[in-house]
């Protein structure tokens, strides 16, 4: 569904992050053949705090000027509300960053794009 030049270690963008139209997310060198780390759907949801991998979806992945960790916008949507959450992609591992809006917000939306603003 997307894809996004990143930049490791001050480089160049030297980094392809890529959103599936599975869901998953796939982190790729562009020196090689193979991507450097992938989540499924089923992992997502976990960092997501979500209990249905169904009802989860990516939006895109992004970065800020000042790190190397690549941040990846994710959501769910329920009939009882869903979440937008941010995770962080550090050392090939995620982690919950951040929670961007109530659940009550979300019952009948949902979000396609993220651009983010390092200032």
């Amino acid at each position: 569904d997307t894809l996004k030049w990143l930049k490791r270690s001050n480089a160049i963008y030297n980094h392809l992050g890529v959103v599936c139209q599975s869901e998953e997310y796939q982190l790729w060198d562009i020196e090689e053949s193979m991507p450097s780390c992938k989540f499924e759907r089923e992992t997502l949801s976990k960092a997501l705090m979500r209990t249905s991998p169904e009802a989860c979806y990516l939006v895109d992945s992004f970065q800020f000027d000042d790190s190397d960790d690549v941040f990846i916008l994710g959501g769910s949507k329920r009939k009882h509300g869903g979440c937008l959450r941010v995770l962080q992609l550090h050392k090939k591992k995620l982690k919950g960053y951040s929670s961007l809006i109530d659940q009550d917000m979300l019952k009948n939306q949902i979000v396609r794009a993220v651009c983010a603003n390092p200032k």
